[in-house]
């Protein structure tokens, strides 16, 4: 029983303590700047094999820059969907 107080007393403490903490923290202001005219923006697919057959657009890649550095590096796109449908052409 004693223990069982403790470790519940445990949980308290450092429940108000980081709630203290994360409270705080400022957030810092949307840093995004956005192009004032429309662009477009290049990727390519990456395909693989599902099921032993050969899938082209699995993935979407998107060229990233760093500031700095002369390298191309690539960031898959993606919603965060536990799955995702795209289609190749549209339907109307």
């Amino acid at each position: 029983m004693r223990i069982l107080r403790n470790l519940l007393l445990a949980i308290a403490c450092s429940s108000v303590f980081f709630s203290k903490v994360l409270l705080a923290q400022s957030i810092p202001a949307n840093q995004l700047i956005l192009p004032s005219q429309s662009s477009t923006l290049s990727f390519i697919w990456q395909g693989d094999s599902i099921h032993s057959k050969w899938e082209e657009h699995v993935a979407m890649l998107i060229p990233v820059y760093l500031k700095n550095c002369p390298r191309r590096f690539y960031m898959q796109f993606d919603l965060g969907a536990a799955s995702s449908l795209l289609y190749k052409k549209s339907h109307k």
